[in-house]
This record gives C-alpha cells, sequence and structure tokens, in this order.
C-alpha cells in the first residue's frame, strides 16, 4: 500500500497567493448583538475590527460571551436588553491585532496562528491612515494547502 505524501508548504510561499479577498468584517462602533449574530451566522470564531477599511481591531466570540456574562451580572433584569443594545464592538475588540502581510510567508502565517491560537489572521497593506485590510488567511485556507 502507497501512503500519499503531503504536500509541504516551501518558506518561499506567500500569504499573497492565499488571501481571502471577500471576508466579513465589523465596525467598532457596531453593537455586539449584530456582531455575535453575523458571526454566528458566518460560522466565525473571529472577525477582523476595520473603521473605514483600516484595521483597528479583532473580535473574538469567547470575548464577547465573557463580556456579556460580566455585563448581564451588572444589569438590572429590566434593562438587559438596553444594555446589550448599547454595548459597541470597542468595547469588546482587542485592538491593534498582529496581522500579516502579502509578501509575508505561509509558514510565518501559520506559525503566528498558532502562536496566538487563533482560527485566521488580516492580511493588510501598511498605508499611512494605517493598515487596510486586503483579505483574509484561515487555518482552513492553510489546511487545504498541506492536504490537499
Amino acid at each position: 500500500m502507497q501512503e500519499k505524501s503531503a504536500f509541504v508548504v516551501a518558506p518561499t510561499d506567500r500569504v499573497e497567493h492565499l488571501v481571502r479577498k471577500h471576508y466579513v468584517a465589523v465596525d467598532p462602533d457596531d453593537g455586539v448583538l449584530e456582531a455575535s449574530r453575523l458571526m454566528r451566522m458566518a460560522r466565525l470564531r473571529q472577525v477582523p475590527v476595520t473603521r473605514d477599511g483600516i484595521l483597528v481591531g479583532m473580535l473574538w466570540y469567547r470575548d464577547l460571551l465573557e463580556s456579556w456574562v460580566t455585563r448581564l451580572r451588572e444589569a438590572p433584569w429590566q434593562s438587559v436588553v438596553d444594555a446589550l443594545d448599547d454595548f459597541r464592538v470597542e468595547s469588546v475588540m482587542r485592538p491593534i491585532p498582529e496581522a500579516v502581510q502579502p509578501g509575508d510567508s505561509l509558514v510565518n502565517a501559520a506559525r503566528t496562528m498558532l502562536r496566538l491560537e487563533m482560527g485566521c489572521l488580516p492580511a493588510v497593506e501598511q498605508t499611512e491612515e494605517g493598515p487596510r485590510m486586503i483579505g483574509i488567511v484561515t487555518e482552513r485556507d492553510l489546511l487545504q494547502i498541506a492536504y490537499p
């Protein structure tokens, strides 16, 4: 019986060859209820937070859940819905996330994902305004390359 050999990503392979240009992002001023609904519908664990295309943070679903529990404990039951309606993504996001650039190696992207325990990494181009989102690299993308 002959074993299939897995494709090995070469250190020279670049993020630009894998980056998804269509991605889901939220604005820091969005409500967390809407962000949560979006993340559930798209089955995402993390989403980039952008303002006018500039990456300003990452929102993790588990951070949303932990912050809801805290917020609900502090709110009187009559105003729970009001408390959640006024709850903004900016108060939960992780600011200034690590990101990859088109010229970075896929090996570097994979190592960064593992180190940060993230399922995706924003891909950005540096501009005068800040890191402009151009796409996203996901763990699924990397796995599909490694195991076609």
